[in-house]
């Protein structure tokens, strides 16, 4: 039989990386090209396991694109961290300006992830 011991550092990162595989929102965007989205979301956890933050990155891949881009979003403190475009927020619509480049931007959510996170610490 082979036991395993725990380190409890390994662990709250591999639970963390867990969550941030798992932890997926669902969205929409709409453009008259061939776009692309992809979202990765990153959850920071306390020394108990419960969510801090929450913070979604999204690349919207739309070379082939110069018209506006909408994109459905639930994001608050939205920044832009590969260029200067602004969008214009309309309800729960974010509306880029397609300039032919990839966006990528960030922001985050108070939404409560899928899951329960329980972080025990034991002395050897």
């Amino acid at each position: 039989m082979i036991k395993h011991k725990w380190n409890t550092n390994n662990f709250a990162k591999n639970i963390s990386c867990f969550i941030l595989i798992f932890a997926m929102f669902f969205c929409s965007v709409y453009s008259d090209g061939t776009m692309k989205k992809d979202e990765s979301v990153y959850v920071t956890l306390d020394h108990t396991g419960k969510p801090k933050d929450i913070i979604i990155s999204d690349w919207i891949q739309c070379s082939d694109t110069n018209g506006p881009i909408y994109d459905r979003s639930i994001l608050q403190n939205i920044v832009n961290i590969r260029g200067y475009e602004v969008p214009n927020i309309e309800g729960d619509m974010l509306v880029w300006n397609g300039s032919g480049k990839d966006i990528f931007y960030q922001g985050t959510v108070k939404k409560q992830i899928p899951l329960d996170i329980i972080i025990k610490y034991y002395m050897n």
